[in-house]
């Protein structure tokens, strides 16, 4: 980790998946070199639904800053396919 340029060390596409019983949540950040950023969230599954089908999906964008070991975030917009019922 570059601790003089930590921004630079996030530039990419980060993700964590979350398996439930009736499903999965697939979680992904993708921070660009411009200080720009995408928060996209996949429901694969639920309702009854195949595990492999993709049944909701919400995604942000915006722009972040880092200071010190912190990141700030700001959105500038919100998209939501979101329907399931939990």
């Amino acid at each position: 980790m570059n601790e003089d340029n930590f921004e630079a060390d996030l530039t990419g596409s980060w993700n964590r998946s979350d398996y439930q019983v009736e499903g999965e949540i697939v979680s992904t950040y993708i921070f660009r070199g411009n200080s720009t950023y995408t928060y996209r969230i996949d429901w694969f599954g639920f309702n009854g639904k195949s595990k492999t089908e993709l049944t909701d999906s919400s995604e942000s964008t915006g722009v972040f800053e880092v200071e010190g070991d912190s990141i700030f975030f700001q959105n500038f917009e919100f998209n939501s396919e979101f329907s399931s019922k939990f």
